[in-house]
């Protein structure tokens, strides 16, 4: 699991003396004396076998100073000099409280810094140690020294990002809980320590979302979204952690199938983080992860040209970042795949291959020294063997489902949370064999799919939309076998089941116009022309509202109208077939002629036109 990097203003350990300002390590005699009077823990080392007092002066300031200057630069984005900085402060600060057991908070607060280094290099398997052992140490100081309770908290904040890393997302959620639980107390009489408890919660709500009954995650991400709006209303400086947190907002939205919630907040991110970027660099990745995910915002609302634009505006960004910042390549991945699905959404099926080949690339990089990526390049993959079967490359389709779907197996076996992904893929396999005529295969295969989809369905109920694609499919393939009557009884099922998301998302009516015009297709194919006609008068209906919208379902009614008219043919009704007929060739030869998959649409319309003349 990925969890996106903001920067919040951790509250330092480390003396005041040695503030983020002072870069540059240079101990100095006043230095030492600072924080001999700020730290009285360090009053009593002043008689620490083999060293004098201004040797401890000496040292803890060049530990501190490193500490700091690790933090510096890795806001800076210059994480490899940051971690190098970190690992020196965090061995002086060792080798200090190894002589006094004074300076294990200040040991605790290094190795802090060095789990945070290591997670903006992506390294949380790096991290675990550190964390570990920074928790372990604030939690005993705590215990005796109520004053360590903040850092404690905020130690528990990067284990349990840490865990997230490693996919040990109930580990993680039981760290968040304990968090929450620290800061409340301590926010009710002292205020000043409501962004801690704001990340807290923020971070709480991911993981809620990520592993956990999702509706339990709006409570915590809303708090902290007010909690940001009244700091960021004071001071200005938090108005990034508003934007993240209203960013985090909107996939949750996105994740309850509610894009029309997630627009507001999707917005005001995106706002945000475009002035935050105009005055610091910083920002760009923040504000190219905004625009990917209002862009899926705008295609949840079946905008898909808005989309595709804020897409591509995001991959523009990612690119410059991505060269001095190779490790933002994940947010690059992202922002290609979702560019890829939108244009193979637009009808621009050519097009959308190269973003998709392009993201599995750059997966199929990363995953070789980040193991917990392989869920993602899964679906890189299974986007590749998507696009090419669109683009009739059947054959080319089938390689990269079969690795998508091996990758996932291996994977759903030990994390059941990649259930969910191993139906899609098989789904897509499925798809990719009866493009090839190996039908038996893909009727298996779409067997196996819809169970897959049932059960992950029953256990989360918001997971429903993939089980009406792959009861469609499945229906499909019984078709295309011959078994007619068997296609049925999946095929309304879909349609059932699409019903009652429409009532709670209209945005999902263009998947209801698509079981409707399978189910027309079944009774059809039984010869039941009566039963046949009112699915597809209502598929006709919905694409027709679509478009109005979104012209990228002009192909779709196309499709839809020249059935509608065929059928129309087949009941011997020749002058509402000939209407329907010459207002789907209107719609498909524009098409057609920019875009070779239409070709088949416009040559089957053409064929029942001449029919008709018959």
């Amino acid at each position: 699991m990925r969890l996106a990097t903001h920067h919040p203003a951790w509250p330092m350990l480390l003396s005041a003396a040695f503030a983020v300002g002072a870069v540059q390590a240079r101990p100095t005699t006043t230095l030492g004396a600072d924080l001999l009077r700020q730290a009285p823990a360090l009053g009593a080392l002043a008689a620490v076998p083999d060293l004098t007092a201004s040797d401890l002066e000496a040292r803890t300031a060049l530990a501190a100073n490193l500490i700091n200057l690790g933090n510096q630069l890795s806001d800076q984005g210059r994480h490899g000099e940051a971690l190098a900085a970190t690992e020196e402060g965090v061995a002086m600060f060792r080798a200090l409280a190894d002589k006094g057991p004074a300076f294990r908070a200040q040991l605790a607060w290094s190795l802090h810094s060095l789990a945070r280094r290591h997670l903006a290099l992506g390294r949380p398997g790096d991290a675990l140690a550190p964390a570990q052992e920074a928790v372990a140490i604030l939690r005993e100081e705590a215990q005796t020294n109520p004053q360590y309770q903040r850092e404690w908290a905020s130690a528990i904040h990067s284990l349990s990002r840490v865990r997230a890393g490693l996919n040990q997302t109930r580990e993680a959620l039981a760290l968040s809980r304990e968090e929450v639980n620290i800061w409340r107390p301590l926010v009710r009489t002292e205020p000043r320590h409501r962004p801690g408890l704001a990340d807290a919660l923020s971070l709480q709500s991911v993981l809620l979302l990520s592993d956990g009954p999702q509706q339990e995650a709006l409570p915590p991400i809303e708090e902290a979204v007010g909690l940001f709006r009244e700091l960021a209303g004071k001071t200005p400086s938090f108005r990034p952690r508003l934007a993240w947190s209203l960013h985090s907002l909107t996939r949750l939205h996105l994740a309850l199938d509610r894009p029309g919630d997630a627009l507001a907040p999707a917005q005001e991110a995106v706002a945000i983080l475009q002035a935050e970027a105009r005055n610091n660099p910083r920002y760009q990745a923040d504000r190219a992860t905004a625009l990917h995910t209002l862009s899926r915002v705008r295609a949840g609302l079946n905008q898909t040209r808005e989309a595709l634009a804020l897409s591509r505006e995001a991959v523009a960004i990612w690119r410059p970042v991505v060269k001095t910042q190779p490790l933002h390549r994940t947010g690059l991945a992202d922002a290609l795949g979702n560019k890829s699905v939108l244009l193979l959404s637009d009808g621009q099926r050519q097009e959308a291959l190269a973003p998709a080949l392009e993201t599995e690339q750059i997966l199929r990089e990363l995953v070789r020294g980040k193991t917990e990526l392989r869920g993602e390049h899964a679906n890189a993959l299974l986007q590749v063997g998507t696009v090419r079967r669109e683009l009739g490359q059947g054959p080319q389709s089938l390689a990269p489902n079969q690795e998508a779907v091996g990758l996932l197996r291996e994977l759903a076996a030990t994390d059941k949370s990649q259930r969910r992904n191993l139906g899609r893929a098989l789904t897509g396999l499925a798809l990719s064999y009866g493009a090839m005529g190996r039908l038996e295969e893909s009727l298996a295969i779409s067997q196996e799919a819809a169970a897959v989809a049932r059960e992950v369905a029953q256990t989360n109920p918001q997971h429903r939309p993939d089980l009406a694609i792959a009861l469609n499919n499945l229906g499909l393939a019984y078709g295309n076998l011959g078994r007619r009557q068997e296609a049925l009884a999946p095929t309304q099922e879909a349609v059932s089941l699409d019903r009652e998301l429409v009532k709670m998302q209209p945005a999902h009516r263009a998947k209801l116009s698509s079981s409707l015009s399978n189910l027309g297709k079944a009774h059809g194919e039984l010869g039941q022309l009566r039963e046949a006609l009112p699915p597809l008068v209502e598929t006709v209906g919905l694409l027709r509202a679509l478009v109005k919208n979104s012209p990228a379902h002009r192909g779709d009614l196309g499709r839809a109208l020249n059935n509608l008219g065929y059928l129309k043919l087949v009941m011997g009704q020749k002058d509402q077939a000939r209407a329907l007929l010459e207002e789907s060739l209107a719609l498909v030869r524009p098409l057609a002629a920019n875009n070779p998959y239409y070709q088949g649409d416009l040559r089957r319309t053409i064929a029942n036109l001449e029919q008709l003349k018959r």
